[in-house]
């Protein structure tokens, strides 16, 4: 439940409160709720507040059309106000209102008397009494829906048409779901909390183990991470190239090709797959040349390159990423196969049939 709707609203409180109100009080106006009476033609008789003539003045609200309600609550609390609760009820008892109509009038009365703006007094005026004790809104709330807004998933429109059982099922389902969202917001903030923890913790024996690794490794940090991301690198380069290897093998080279469009299908598919792949040969023998030019061509035979093995955590770390990366490729290759068959099965068949199979159209020899 949120915080706005947690029982703090006038609704609630103003009954129990003015029941400890002295006697000889009096209720006034707000100048907005005075100006919304004139306005419906059912300003109270103010000047002479006498017992006699505050039940003369409820009977006759008590009688009036529902705009004359407020003014019902207007003088329920009154008299609440200038002779206590027990005077009130019994004045209600001889209106024939009962206890708690009387208290849902005297609460709207409290409530409308809040109001600075005669539109919000105008766009709330016709709602049952009742049904504000039900959603019990609190001030900011109940503007809010004069005002066009939606509150607890409701609208203006929806709180005038609905039963008060209808307002209060809505209002039951829209404090359920806001408690599910709260308690799974909660248990997602809790899960984040120990992720972090464990997050750090893992930070923190990574590096006490790189502290240990430097302190017993000649190598500076720099050059295992570059080794580190340049294994990477190239173990993703090879699992990429067998990939490419077996797509070939199965789409290009081992398709079977007895007509002049599917040779011709042939043809683009390993014209793209060529072109492709001598791209990326071709930026990799250009790095091949920059070393070679820097270094000098025997650097791919240098024996001092053999002293600078990784050790046991490193190898072990290089292990895990090859791993992953392996597991990442098979994963991206099995939803790319899927996808791949998904089309497939949508076209005429014919291109990467087995071989043996034929097409009712013969090929035709070239220059024919």
């Amino acid at each position: 439940m949120s915080e706005r709707a947690s029982g703090n609203s006038a609704l609630q409180t103003s009954a129990t409160n003015n029941s400890s109100l002295q006697t000889s009080a009096t209720v006034d106006l707000s100048p907005a709720l005075a100006a919304y009476f004139e306005r419906l033609q059912v300003q109270p008789a103010v000047n002479e507040r006498t017992p006699e003539e505050r039940r003369k003045q409820l009977a006759k609200a008590n009688g009036a059309e529902k705009a004359a309600r407020v003014v019902k609550g207007f003088w329920l609390a009154d008299i609440q106000a200038a002779e206590g609760r027990p005077a009130m009820l019994s004045a209600a008892t001889e209106m024939r209102i009962g206890v708690r109509t009387a208290d849902y009038a005297v609460a709207q009365f409290h409530l409308f008397n809040q109001f600075n703006d005669l539109d919000v007094l105008d766009a709330l005026g016709t709602i049952d009494p009742s049904k504000f004790a039900e959603l019990r809104f609190d001030r900011e709330e109940w503007v809010a829906l004069a005002e066009g807004e939606q509150v607890q998933g409701m609208t203006l429109d929806v709180v005038a048409d609905a039963t008060v059982r209808e307002l209060k099922q809505r209002r039951r389902e829209w404090l359920d779901e806001h408690d599910i969202k709260l308690q799974e917001e909660r248990q997602r903030t809790e899960r984040l909390g120990v992720e972090l923890e464990t997050a750090q913790a893992r930070i923190q024996a990574l590096e006490s183990g790189v502290e240990e690794r430097n302190a017993r490794n000649p190598l500076p940090p720099w050059y295992r991470y570059l080794r580190n991301d340049v294994h990477l690198a190239t173990e993703a380069m090879a699992q990429h190239l067998a990939e490419l290897e077996r797509l070939a093998n199965e789409w290009i080279f081992g398709a079977s090709r007895t007509t002049d469009d599917e040779e011709q299908l042939a043809r683009m598919a390993a014209g793209s797959t060529y072109h492709n792949l001598a791209g990326v040969v071709a930026e990799g023998q250009a790095v091949l040349k920059r070393m070679a030019a820097e270094f000098g061509e025997e650097i791919a035979a240098d024996d001092d390159l053999l002293l600078l093995r990784a050790d046991d955590d490193e190898l072990q770390h290089l292990s895990r990423n090859r791993a992953q990366i392996i597991r990442d490729i098979e994963a991206d290759k099995a939803a790319r196969r899927h996808q791949r068959e998904t089309a497939e099965a949508d076209k005429p068949r014919g291109r990467g049939r087995p071989k043996g199979a034929r097409d009712s159209k013969p090929r035709q020899r070239r220059g024919a």
